[in-house]
């Protein structure tokens, strides 16, 4: 407990309002087929994760600590929704920004359903392929079931086409690779910078 709060209190540069400084690198979501502002991400994670140890801090008995990071997370919850949203939208319009918002409870009080709608929208308009990085595979499985898509999702996960869990299968892969395309449908290695044959991170969505 003691280091996860050092972590959020002391290890991220914070703007004014609280949320992230911009200025440093950041990943964001990683070899996404369609790109997400890495500060939405990095904000929407940081109220997340505040949440979280409000959460923590109750489940042990800290009261102080869990009224702390409760009034520390509608601060900053309502900071996101200052920064990132225009009348209860996304600024950015990505499976991966719908999925953190509706995964973290950030469309809360702002008519969720639309938010929903939004991102059944997205997934069919890209013919149900999937459009997240790193930071957005782990968590759109959980985000569209809780949402009311299951069967939505399940049409993603059986998908063939790339960017797709089953593309690389079709490819005869054993492993979960690094880009959605690490090898191109001719069966040569994507080399745009880098790849690699064994990573979590897509499998992640198994969690």
């Amino acid at each position: 407990m003691g280091d996860v709060a050092v972590g959020i209190e002391t290890g991220i540069s914070r703007s004014e309002g609280g949320l992230w400084q911009e200025g440093g690198f950041q990943f964001g979501d990683w070899l996404a087929p369609t790109s997400t502002p890495e500060y939405l991400i990095a904000d929407a994670y940081l109220v997340g994760m505040v949440d979280r140890l409000a959460n923590m801090s109750d489940v042990l008995g800290y009261d102080d600590l869990r009224e702390r990071y409760r009034a520390q997370h509608s601060e900053l919850r309502g900071a996101f929704r200052g920064r990132w949203l225009d009348e209860g939208r996304m600024a950015n319009t990505t499976q991966t920004a719908y999925a953190l918002g509706l995964y973290l409870g950030l469309f809360e009080d702002v008519d969720p359903q639309a938010s929903i709608n939004t991102l059944k929208q997205l997934v069919a308009e890209n013919d149900y392929l999937i459009g997240t990085g790193f930071a957005g595979t782990s968590l759109i499985g959980h985000a569209m079931h809780g949402a009311g898509l299951t069967d939505d999702f399940c049409k993603m996960l059986l998908q063939t086409k790339s960017p797709s869990w089953l593309y690389s299968v079709k490819l005869n892969a054993t492993t979960t690779w690094e880009r959605w395309d690490s090898l191109l449908p001719d069966g040569s290695v994507n080399l745009d910078m880098m790849t690699s044959f064994n990573l979590y991170s897509f499998g992640s969505v198994a969690d």
